[in-house]
C-alpha cells in the first residue's frame, strides 16, 4: 500500500515498536507498514528471519529472564503481540503446545512489561473467542485464557493493554495451507480444492485493512481495557467463498465438499464494528471481491516462486 503516510502521517515516526510474530503473515505486513512510517521496529523470534529493516532479538517467549532483558534493550513505546501457534484443528495433541506457546508465552510477556514504561500493549486474539465462550479448539481456549490474563494485568497491575479480536485475515504472502491461499493456488493449478467445512460461516478481512486497524489502535492512547473486533461486519459461508475464488480464477475448477464437517459446535462469526469504528475512526476499505482479486493476482504472479510467510 503506497498511502500509509497519507493516512497515518508522522504518528509512528521515531517510535520504538516491538512486534512479536513478525515473521508471520500479519506481522510481516505490519512491520512493512511501520518501517514505511518511520518507526524503529524491534522483533522477537526464536529462529525465523524478520522483515528487512527490523532489529531482531532472538528469544523464546517462554524464557522470562530473556524477555526482561528485551525490555531493557528495546524500551518500546508500543508492543504488538501477534506471536501464536495458530491452528483451528481440534486434536488433543495440540493442547500442550498451544498452552505453552500461546498462553504461558503471553503471560511471560505481560510480566516482563508490567513494570516498564510501555505506552500500549496490543494483543491480537481470535474471532473464535467471544465473551469467554470460545469455539472448541485448543487454540481458541488458549486465546480465551490470554484475554483473561490481559484483563488481570490491565486492571490489577496497570499494564496498558487493548485487545484486538481479529477475524479471518487473508491476502498476499499468506501460507498456502491457510484456506484462501489453498483454494486460490488449487484453482490456479487446475486442482479441485477439497473443503471439509463448507457450511462454516466467517468474516473475512483483507490484510491491508487488518494493518490499518492495528496501526489505528497503536495511535490511540485511551483504549486501555477495551476489546475491539477487527473484521468487515459481514459474513460468508466457506462454500460461497470458495465459489467466488473459483470464479475469480477462471471458474475452470469445481471444488469438492465433504458431507461431514471437521468442526464441531461451530457458530457463525462476524465482527461487531460499532465500538471499533467509534474508538479507532476506522472502516474497512476493501470489499471481499476487491481483496480476493488482489490476492489472486499476487498468487498468480508468485505461483512457482514459493514466496510465503510463516503464519
Amino acid at each position: 500500500m503506497n498511502t500509509w503516510l497519507s493516512e497515518f502521517g508522522t504518528s509512528f515516526s521515531g517510535q520504538r515498536i516491538l512486534v512479536t510474530g513478525a515473521s508471520g503473515f500479519i506481522g510481516s505486513h505490519l512491520c512493512d507498514a511501520l518501517l514505511a512510517l518511520g518507526a524503529e521496529v524491534y522483533t522477537l523470534s526464536r529462529s525465523a528471519n524478520p522483515p528487512l529493516g527490523c532489529k531482531n532479538l532472538f528469544i523464546d517467549l517462554n524464557d522470562l529472564d530473556a524477555l526482561r532483558g528485551v525490555v531493557v534493550q528495546s524500551r518500546p513505546h508500543i508492543v504488538y503481540h501477534l506471536a501464536a501457534q495458530v491452528t483451528a484443528q481440534q486434536s488433543i495433541s495440540l493442547v500442550l503446545p498451544t498452552l505453552h506457546n500461546n498462553l504461558v508465552g503471553t503471560v511471560n510477556l505481560f510480566l516482563a512489561f508490567a513494570e516498564s514504561d510501555v505506552q500500549q500493549v496490543i494483543t491480537v486474539g481470535s474471532s473464535e473467542v467471544s465473551h469467554l465462550t470460545p469455539s472448541f479448539s485448543p487454540y481458541a481456549v488458549s486465546k480465551a485464557g490470554v484475554d483473561l490474563y490481559a484483563d488481570l494485568f490491565q486492571r490489577n497491575y496497570g499494564l496498558p493493554i487493548v485487545k484486538i479480536r481479529l477475524f479471518m485475515a487473508y491476502g498476499p504472502r499468506q501460507k498456502p495451507n491457510k484456506l484462501v491461499p489453498y483454494v486460490v493456488r488449487s484453482c490456479l493449478l487446475g486442482q479441485p480444492p477439497y473443503i471439509q467445512s463448507g457450511g462454516r460461516v466467517c468474516d473475512f478481512i483483507y490484510i491491508v485493512d487488518v494493518v490499518r486497524g492495528l496501526l489505528a489502535a497503536g495511535m490511540q492512547k485511551n483504549l486501555n481495557g477495551y476489546s475491539l473486533d477487527l473484521g468487515t461486519g459481514e459474513s460468508i459461508s466457506i462454500k460461497d467463498l470458495t465459489a467466488m475464488i473459483s470464479s475469480s480464477t477462471g471458474g475452470l475448477v469445481e471444488p469438492v465438499f465433504s458431507e461431514v464437517s471437521d468442526r464441531v459446535m461451530e457458530k457463525p462469526q462476524f465482527a461487531d464494528l460499532a465500538l471499533t469504528k467509534k474508538l479507532l475512526n476506522w472502516n474497512p476499505m476493501f470489499s471481499l471481491e476487491e481483496g480476493l482479486k488482489n490476492t489472486v493476482l499476487w498468487f498468480r504472479s508468485n505461483l512457482n516462486t514459493g514466496k510465503t510467510n510463516a503464519n
